[in-house]
């Protein structure tokens, strides 16, 4: 089995991609599944990446993945390569 870069995933997807088949969205943006808020704080940047203006989590796909599907990096950059 081939190992999985986690960059490779990250560049292949975007939070804001992952967000709108996982999470709740309004417009742009997300609740944010870090710190479990009802408000939609959970902003999507062009570079992939989100931030959240409550908890100041900040993360790319992977680790978003990981937080929605409530397992460790590698097993959501495994599931992630599959499903996506």
């Amino acid at each position: 089995m081939a190992g999985i870069e986690f960059s490779d995933v990250a560049a292949a997807l975007t939070c804001e991609q992952f967000a709108r088949r996982e999470l709740r969205m309004r417009g742009i943006r997300a609740q944010c599944p870090f710190h479990g808020g009802e408000h939609y704080n959970l902003q999507f940047f062009k570079d992939g990446r989100c931030y959240c203006h409550v908890c100041y989590k900040s993360a790319d796909v992977v680790q978003l993945a990981a937080c929605v599907w409530h397992t460790n990096q590698l097993d959501a950059a495994r599931l992630l390569n599959d499903d996506y």
